[in-house]
């Protein structure tokens, strides 16, 4: 908890911290260690799996578990 009290007083690293549940630059991804689902996605993203339709589909099915997601990513996968 210091070193998030530290970068809110603007502390050393301070002007570089993103309240983000996952930051990417370049080929540098970080997360907090409670969003490991952000992450896959960022990797996933950066590594260029899926087309940027897929993968909204993708993440939205994770975190909903709605199977009009599952449909929309077979038919992203169809174009």
């Amino acid at each position: 908890m210091a070193a998030v009290e530290d970068v809110d007083r603007g502390g050393e690293g301070g002007s570089f911290y993103r309240q983000e549940a996952a930051v990417t630059d370049g080929n540098l991804i970080t997360v907090s260690g409670i969003v490991p689902l952000e992450f896959a996605k960022e990797v996933i993203r950066n590594l260029d799996v899926f087309s940027a339709q897929t993968l909204k589909a993708w993440y939205q099915l994770s975190v909903t578990h709605e199977m009009q997601y599952f449909h929309a990513i077979m038919e992203s996968l169809e174009e």
